[in-house]
């Protein structure tokens, strides 16, 4: 009798104690008083008390690598970060404390659901003590510090940090509500009476006045925070249309994905769209490419179809390009053709007599000599009554030949530019620029035609600085600062490893000469480059203007302008008048062979995205680091980090490479179609099918070709994609 009553007395402390957990286990963890326990953060104290969950089950929500796993990475982060505030420092010794998740579910262990799935990195100094990412983060509050491999993980923390305890709890009842309104069977937060109401407390987004939703809204920093606000209730889902959207949207917009695309940038985005259009179709690139496939546009009213193919080289010819993707099914004792290089849109102001439906010219390059124009994007289009395959030049009667009488063969590289940021009167500035494979480089310029309506082309400078072919062309920022307003100076790269640049290429004063080309580097064993990118920084009180090249060999190298100016650097005596500052090699993989990079551009933030000869895509961050160079008296100086590593996502070489947005596309090999990538977190989209595949005539099977360019167009987000056999497929955002 007197076990049994001990007994009684020992189950009812434990269960009063642990605050009823199941089964009465003993718990291993401190028991928190009561005064402590009113200080543990909710995210609000109307809400029902939550359901548990496992660590199991949060382990299959984290695999997911979905929008559903990115609200629970953000809740772990939130939570830490309640945690800090409550525990102080000593957070990190009482980090096994349960936490909410973005599906209204308490998930226990904090700290280890934030080692594992928080994807924070530590710093050096706890990497050293061989101490853990939560140790180093929320226990010693090192935030602001770089991870131990130079990367920036922590910048999501940092800005969760400077938040208020009622801003980080509002931001999780958002992720909360839009759990709830994707998915139907999260209990936690129930929408009744037209949605966005609180289950139980009487209160909806709905009851708000104009006014003050919009304030509510425009303190939210990111789009996906208005995307989570928007999704509460219908009323909040009419911020984005409503007369007030263009004061609340473009500023989160602007600052996510900036206000253009700089010089030299490989991105589709066109200048003439506006910042909605841009987001819709970014909104519609994701969804396409998440579904598999992006929907055909309908059929037009003007009985306009779009080409089977492009239709420039002759029919067999583009028949016999599909073997350069396919080696294996060709006959190793013939010929064939090469195919198209590229396609892309021409960055012109509309002609002051132009229609309505203007649209800007289309240049292509290709196994011919010189380039060619066409008149807009709808001269890709034919009659439904005219034969769907090409048929040759004949076929386009708005097409212009320019730069074939140059005697330089193909055109290898092209660069477009803004020719309205360099004008004069009576001196037409170059729309781009080309690179032959003789190795000269010329500009093209657009003049107006006799009516005002149309533009026409020709070469209106050259220059033969180089002695093989000219395989990357980049624009590099030469000034002494960022805030100088010189432009940008144009650079040539060849297949001897020798940089020129063209010191008057943008200058009006100079008439755009092409002329006086000077030496900027010489790569080290005069090794082959293929492909060069450029990008500035200003950190530390330096401003830094660095070149990328990367090589037959697999290496990416770094190349840092001198503190002069343009005509300084002109000056200089010595041949190698950039220093190289670092060498990377483009892939992991050893015994292979070479790694040649096809591809290399830089985009948003200095993240720098190259591609090679054997399917691989690489990710690097350049940032400004201290390193061992300040001993010597020389400062920090910028370094890549390798970021994310793509490895043989293509089945051949890496033929492009371009951003929409916040989404890389990518294709290569010979699988006919297009991978999207999400730039920020490094993972895959999805896939679109662009080539529609040929029959060999023997039975065995069906070979494709590498898409090598995509257009995109039109107000709606039209895209156009095109092979290297010239098959050209629309698609509709």
């Amino acid at each position: 009798m007197k076990k049994r009553k001990m007994e009684r007395r020992r189950t009812g402390r434990r269960s009063e104690d642990e605050g009823g957990e199941e089964d009465g286990r003993r718990s291993s963890r401190p028991r928190t008083s009561a005064a402590a326990a009113d200080r543990l953060p909710t995210p609000s104290r109307d809400l029902p008390p939550p359901r548990m969950g496992t660590s199991a089950e949060l382990n299959g929500i984290m695999k997911g690598a979905n929008a559903r796993s990115e609200r629970m990475r953000t809740s772990i982060l939130i939570g830490a970060i309640l945690a800090a505030r409550v525990g102080g420092v000593g957070a990190s010794l009482d980090g096994d404390r349960p936490f909410l998740g973005a599906n209204g579910r308490t998930y226990p262990d904090l700290r280890l659901a934030f080692g594992k799935h928080s994807r924070t990195r530590q710093c050096s100094l706890c990497k050293m003590r061989v101490q853990g990412s939560w140790y180093c983060r929320v226990g010693h509050g090192h935030l602001d510090r770089p991870d131990h491999d130079g990367g920036n993980s922590a910048s999501v923390l940092a800005e969760l940090s400077r938040m208020s305890t009622d801003e980080l709890e509002g931001r999780l009842r958002g992720l909360m509500m839009t759990t709830t309104s994707s998915s139907s069977s999260c209990p936690r937060i129930a929408a009744a009476g037209g949605g966005g109401r609180f289950h139980g407390t009487g209160w909806s987004m709905d009851d708000l006045g104009n006014d003050l939703l919009y304030h509510v809204a425009s303190f939210l920093p990111s789009l996906s925070d208005l995307s989570s606000l928007c999704m509460t209730s219908r009323r909040a889902r009419r911020l984005l249309l409503g007369r007030r959207s263009e004061d609340l949207l473009r500023g989160v917009f602007l600052r996510a994905f900036g206000v253009g695309a700089p010089w030299g940038w490989e991105t589709l985005e066109r200048v003439d769209l506006s910042w909605r259009d841009l987001w819709v179709t970014i909104r519609g690139l994701r969804r396409g490419l998440k579904r598999g496939s992006i929907a055909p546009p309908p059929p037009p009213d003007d009985g306009l179809l779009l080409r089977d193919t492009i239709g420039i080289l002759p029919e067999h010819d583009e028949g016999d390009a599909i073997y350069y993707d396919n080696p294996s099914h060709a006959d190793p004792d013939a010929e064939y053709c090469n195919g198209y290089f590229g396609m892309g849109a021409l960055r012109l102001p509309p002609p002051p007599n132009a229609g309505p439906d203007w649209q800007p010219p289309i240049i292509l390059r290709g196994d011919f000599d010189g380039i060619r124009i066409l008149e807009s994007s709808s001269s890709l289009s034919r009659r439904r009554e005219e034969t769907p395959i090409g048929g040759g030049p004949g076929l386009h009667g708005d097409m212009r030949v320019v730069g074939a009488e140059e005697g330089g063969g193909q055109v290898l590289s092209l660069i477009r530019c803004d020719p309205s940021s360099s004008t004069r009167a009576g001196v037409h500035p170059p729309c781009c620029f080309i690179g032959y494979a003789s190795g000269r480089v010329a500009a093209v310029s657009a003049t107006l035609g006799p009516g005002g309506d149309v533009y026409a082309f020709a070469i209106s400078g050259s220059h033969h600085a180089h002695d093989s072919e000219v395989t990357a062309l980049a624009f590099v920022d030469c000034g002494s600062s960022p805030r100088d307003g010189s432009a940008p100076v144009l650079f040539s790269a060849c297949c001897a490893g020798k940089v020129y640049f063209y010191p008057h290429a943008f200058d009006p004063d100079e008439n755009f000469s092409m002329e006086r080309s000077v030496l900027a580097f010489s790569n080290y064993y005069d090794c082959p480059i293929f492909s060069m990118a450029s990008t500035s920084m200003e950190s530390h009180g330096h401003f830094y203007s660095v070149i990328c090249t990367g090589d037959r060999d697999g290496n990416i190298r770094l190349w840092l302008k001198p503190d002069d100016d343009l005509v300084g650097l002109c000056a200089r005596a010595e041949s190698q008048k950039f220093r190289h500052i670092q060498l990377c090699k483009s892939s992991t993989v050893s015994g292979t062979g070479f790694h040649l990079v096809t591809r290399a551009f830089f985009v948003r933030n200095n993240l720098l995205i190259t591609g090679t000869n054997n399917g691989d895509v690489r990710f690097w961050q350049m940032q400004v680091a201290e390193n061992a160079s300040r001993a010597i008296g020389r400062g920090p100086l910028p370094a890549l980090t390798l970021r994310y590593d793509l490895m043989g996502i293509h089945n051949g070489a890496v033929e492009l490479l371009t951003v929409v947005g916040d989404v890389l596309l990518s294709s290569g090999g010979n699988d006919g179609k297009i991978v999207g990538w999400d730039i920020a977190t490094g993972l895959r989209l999805g896939t679109i099918r662009c080539h529609p595949g040929r029959r060999l005539e023997d039975g065995g099977g069906t070979i494709r070709s590498c898409v090598v360019d995509l257009l995109l167009f039109g107000q709606e987000g039209s895209l156009i994609s095109l092979c290297r056999d010239g098959s050209l497929k629309l698609f509709k955002m």
